[in-house]
């Protein structure tokens, strides 16, 4: 999901590769899963890791995708996972995780 937001940048701006390299270190699913993991207090990963409701989330923020839904859609090759699964579990995160991300 990351590679498809960095290839809408590339072809707009020169500073590509500095976003590129900001997004990557923010964004690294590894670090993500990290913080959930270390501050969730009752939500699991089960049908849905963190780092990915972060980076579906991120095509929807920055206008690749229009839509939650769309960018599902975009990605439900990738998942076994319901849509429904993936709004649960979005609705479901924690202060605790919100506020270690910042």
């Amino acid at each position: 999901m990351i590679r498809e937001l960095i290839a809408c940048f590339s072809r707009q701006s020169p500073i590509s590769v500095m976003t590129r390299t900001l997004l990557e270190h923010v964004f690294s699913p590894d670090q993500l899963n990290a913080i959930f993991n270390e501050n969730r207090l009752a939500q699991r990963n089960r049908q849905w890791l963190f780092s990915s409701v972060v980076g579906l989330m991120l095509l929807v923020v920055c206008k690749i995708h229009l839509s939650v839904r769309a960018a599902y859609r975009s990605h439900a090759d990738s998942t076994t996972a319901s849509l429904s699964s993936f709004y649960d579990k979005l609705n479901g995160i924690e202060l605790p995780v919100s506020e270690a991300w910042l």
